[in-house]
């Protein structure tokens, strides 16, 4: 794609969008970009779920109620977003993708200094025009995202490369609990009397065992859910979601994964309730942490403490 043609198509897609700022319109299946999609914070989105859940109550209302806590994005977040575009959307990473040349750089290797600050500008305003900005990579950087590409599509291929939405975004109000939601799959494939629906994530490790741990503590089974509803709301189609792991560093061995229904359920329900509870403490003004007013015991075993005695007595 040209990139008058990307500049037109964002035009486009962002003033189709402008009703869904008003909440009109519902459910909508969109092709808003990423950093429209992104400011809609008067829908809930499964991140913002996540930061209530693990970061508790004030934490959701100083980023996404009062702004007085800023969002900062991880950088395992920009990881990701680089990756889903090699995978997903070449065409665009190749145009925002930047190498960054050697002389850009500091004597050690930083990214500061005359020349950095011109490159950088440089690249910025060829992308303004879009809402876009660049993504700068070293040499190193760039080659560790291709490599994952290639082991994706090396073992996943027949899956991933059928035609379908990339990076929709869905947007639709709970039929539970009343409240708006959205959801932005990473590529969603229209098999007839269902939607097969792919998520990509990264690892330090593919091992079942040990993957296992860290699918349940970033909470991906309530991403499924969330997704899932996001689906039903459009038409009650079925939904097969199934997400694919990549390790971070070489071979990158990927691997393919999903919930089985009681688990799906469960995080289901979750999800009800902490979205009940952020539109009680919208409607209350009350946003306060679990661990307010309370007073926590632990205990530690004795044997603790006679860890080292032992080795201490034999001399």
């Amino acid at each position: 794609m040209e990139f008058s043609e990307l500049l037109s198509c964002v035009m486009q897609q962002t003033q189709a969008a402008e009703g869904l700022e008003k909440r009109e319109g519902l459910p909508a299946w969109t092709f808003t970009d990423f950093a429209w999609y992104h400011r809609q914070i008067q829908y809930l989105s499964n991140s913002m779920l996540g930061v209530f859940r693990q970061d508790g109550p004030e934490m959701f209302a100083g980023q996404y109620v009062t702004g007085t806590i800023p969002k900062k994005d991880t950088k395992a977040f920009a990881e990701g977003r680089r990756r889903h575009l090699a995978i997903l959307e070449l065409d665009l990473f190749q145009m925002l993708a930047v190498p960054i040349p050697t002389e850009a750089l500091a004597k050690d290797g930083s990214r500061k200094g005359k020349a950095w600050d011109a490159f950088k500008a440089e690249h910025e305003a060829r992308l303004q025009p879009l809402g876009q900005e660049p993504i700068f990579l070293k040499q190193s950087e760039l080659a560790e995202i291709y490599g994952q590409r290639q082991a994706i599509l090396r073992d996943f291929g027949p899956l991933i490369e059928k035609p379908g939405a990339v990076e929709s975004s869905i947007f639709w109000r709970c039929p539970v609990t009343g409240a708006y939601l959205r959801c932005r799959p990473d590529k969603v494939i229209d098999c007839g009397d269902y939607w097969r629906v792919f998520d990509f994530k990264t690892a330090a490790t593919t091992k079942p065992s040990k993957l296992y741990y860290h699918v349940r503590d970033f909470g991906y089974a309530n991403q499924h859910a969330l997704y899932e509803d996001g689906l039903m709301a459009m038409d009650g189609k079925p939904v097969r979601f199934a997400f694919l792991a990549c390790e971070n560093t070489p071979p990158y061995n990927p691997v393919a994964f999903e919930f089985d229904p009681d688990t799906v359920a469960a995080a289901r329900e979750r999800n009800y309730r902490d979205i009940e509870r952020i539109e009680w403490s919208k409607a209350t003004g009350v946003w306060h942490h679990p661990n307010r007013d309370r007073i926590h015991t632990f205990r530690i075993r004795p044997h603790y403490f006679e860890k080292d005695l032992d080795e201490w007595r034999k001399h």
